[in-house]
């Protein structure tokens, strides 16, 4: 609880479920390899594999020689929060998007095996669904719930940070995460992946982050089509990742864009006209009277800023009381993601705590 006279400091922090679930991923990638299916042929080893080599469905071909957009169904897991900041950003961009919380997923939650208890909605968006994106999920029955639709989408499947189950579910083209595939990535990516990781746990993680970082670029130069489509699966995780209505609204035109039938149909990175990624650091301060501007990303460079006389100034000409400088030190944790969507409460809990010193 804060005392009297109190400095009000915040912090981000990346949440400990992404280092877990990067983690996996980087392990997934480095150790087990990802299921390629090839070219159009019908017979990999494994259902999941065999399914993403098949040609896309005659309903998506009659929409786009009909010109409508492609139907996209987003399960956001407990980031309800995000919702409207989803809807925003695909109403801007055009895209035809269906959000759903975790909460959203069953309209019933006494289950069974013979009845999940699925909310209608839900399983009518997932029936017509072109592309699905899914984060988050990790309640059992939600789970079971998902997986059912979701590996019925013949389309593409984005599925960030979620339960085992469903992660093996990702498809896109020809790359396909599925459970142990043993034909793994191609010779040139697992040399690019080996590049990023020691082995040793510990640099499991930070691998991960410097491949995602500049592995969408490094595997333009890796030819094949299987190659490019994890591409296109990294490029949209980078997006998600980062968050924000921007990032978000290009990696709706990269889903879009990935419902497309065949390569030949695609666009470019470049031609999708995407914007620059917008990245928030993974741990910074933010302050009202800094809203905007760019994050300070250590405590000492923004103690500097907060004790300078300019700064005071500033608040002085903005009206914003700010507690003396002789006040004790408070450091906030908070949600990362909540700091990038610009959840209204942070700056108020700031502004209350600065007015009451």
């Amino acid at each position: 609880k804060p005392s009297q006279n109190t400095i009000s400091t915040k912090m981000m922090v990346i949440r400990g479920s992404r280092v877990f679930i990067c983690t996996i991923i980087f392990q997934w990638l480095i150790t087990y390899g990802t299921s390629f299916a090839p070219g159009l042929s019908r017979k990999s080893p494994t259902k999941l594999s065999s399914s993403v080599a098949e040609p896309e469905t005659e309903l998506r071909q009659s929409n786009d020689e009909e010109g409508k957009k492609p139907r996209i169904v987003l399960v956001a897991g407990f980031e309800s929060f995000n919702r409207e900041l989803y809807q925003r950003a695909a109403e801007e961009g055009g895209v035809d998007l269906t959000v759903f919380a975790d909460s959203d997923i069953r309209s019933d939650t006494s289950v069974n095996n013979e009845n999940l208890g699925v909310n209608p909605e839900f399983e009518s968006a997932m029936k017509s669904a072109d592309a699905f994106i899914g984060s988050l999920v990790f309640d059992y029955d939600d789970v079971i719930c998902v997986k059912k639709y979701a590996e019925e989408v013949e389309g593409p499947r984005f599925v960030f940070e979620c339960a085992t189950e469903l992660m093996t579910l990702n498809k896109v083209g020809s790359f396909a995460m599925g459970e142990g595939g043993a034909s793994g990535p191609p010779a040139p990516v697992k040399k690019v992946l080996s590049m990023f990781s020691s082995g040793k746990e510990e640099d499991k993680i930070s691998g991960y982050l410097k491949f995602l970082k500049i592995g969408p670029t490094l595997l333009q130069y890796v030819p094949g089509d299987k190659a490019n489509d994890l591409r296109v699966w990294l490029e949209t995780y980078r997006y998600w990742n980062q968050g924000g209505k921007l990032n978000v609204q290009s990696m709706l035109k990269l889903v879009s864009d990935a419902c497309r039938n065949g390569d030949d149909e695609r666009e470019s990175s470049s031609s999708l006209n995407l914007s620059e990624l917008q990245v928030t650091p993974d741990i910074g301060m933010i302050h009202p009277l800094r809203h905007g501007m760019e994050y300070i990303e250590s405590p000492r460079a923004y103690l500097d800023w907060r004790l300078q006389q300019s700064t005071y100034a500033l608040a002085e000409k903005e009206k914003f009381q700010l507690a003396p400088s002789s006040a004790p030190k408070v450091a906030v944790l908070l949600y990362r993601k909540h700091v990038i969507t610009e959840q209204r409460y942070l700056y108020d809990l700031i502004t209350i705590m600065e007015a009451q010193g």
